[in-house]
Order: C-alpha cells, then structure tokens, then sequence
C-alpha cells in the first residue's frame, strides 16, 4: 500500500497531515498573519508621497480593500483550528479585523498629522474584509459538499 502524499497547509479538509494538525506550519501561518499586520500598520503611519497623485480614481481606497482582504484570508486561514463554533469565531474575527482597521484610523488622526481619519478607509477596509470571507467561504463550502457527496 502506498502511503499518500502529505496534505499542504491549504488544504480544507481536516487531516491527520493538513494545517489543524501541523503545527510548525500553523505557526508559520500565524507568524505571516501577525508579520502582515504589522506591515498594514506601518503602511498606515509612515508619510506616502502623494498618493492621489496617481492617475487611477480611488487608488488609496483600493489599497486598503486588497490590504484588509489579504489580512482576513491569511487570519481566517491561520486560526481555522480552533473548536469555537465557525460563525462565532468570524463574528469575532471581523470584529477584530474592523476594529483594528478603526484603531489605526483613530491613530493617525491623533499622532500623525499627515495622515487622516477616512470614513471612506473603513468602508474600505470592511468591504475588503467582508469580500474575502465571502470567497473564503464559497471556496470551502465547495470542498465541504465534494467530500459529502
């Protein structure tokens, strides 16, 4: 009998090889969440040389919906294995990803005076959030049903 291939750490389906029971790549998915964070804030606080000097319409708006999106994706990936209920922990994750989105806001309008508070950035960032959980989803209701039938 062959012995089957080790599954990566993207696989949907819990397996004795998959993410929820490796736990150097968990590690290393979280550590890249935490490192992807961090990078989202120091985006946030360091002065950007004109940025509405590009010549596409909402290119700021944009970047923090890819942000934020890659952000929830890596979060929703990292901390999958956890035996909360599935709708209470992304109640909770979202919750964090907006919050932290409106912290940041909070932050530059207090200790950076280049920087401002955006209404819009949080539209932005919620939608990039919410977009990703979406296709999170679909994605593995998808595997979730070829495995049932």
């Amino acid at each position: 009998m062959t012995r089957p291939i080790p599954a990566a750490c993207w696989m949907p389906q819990p397996t004795p090889n998959s993410l929820e029971h490796n736990s150097t790549c968990t590690m290393l998915l979280k550590l890249a969440t935490f490192a992807c964070a961090l990078i989202i804030f120091a985006l946030s606080v360091v002065r950007v040389p004109a940025v509405n000097s590009i010549p596409a319409p909402f290119i700021d708006k944009i970047a923090h919906f890819i942000m934020y999106g890659t952000l929830t994706i890596m979060a929703l990936y990292a901390f999958r294995g956890y035996t909360q209920k599935r709708a209470k922990r992304w109640l909770l994750l979202i919750l964090g990803l907006v919050s932290y989105g409106f912290f940041i806001e909070i932050i530059q309008k207090k200790f950076f005076s280049y920087r401002s508070f955006e209404i819009s950035d949080i539209l932005a960032n919620i939608t990039g959030i919410l977009v990703s959980l979406l296709i999170y989803a679909l994605i593995h209701l998808k595997e979730h049903q070829k495995h049932i039938v």
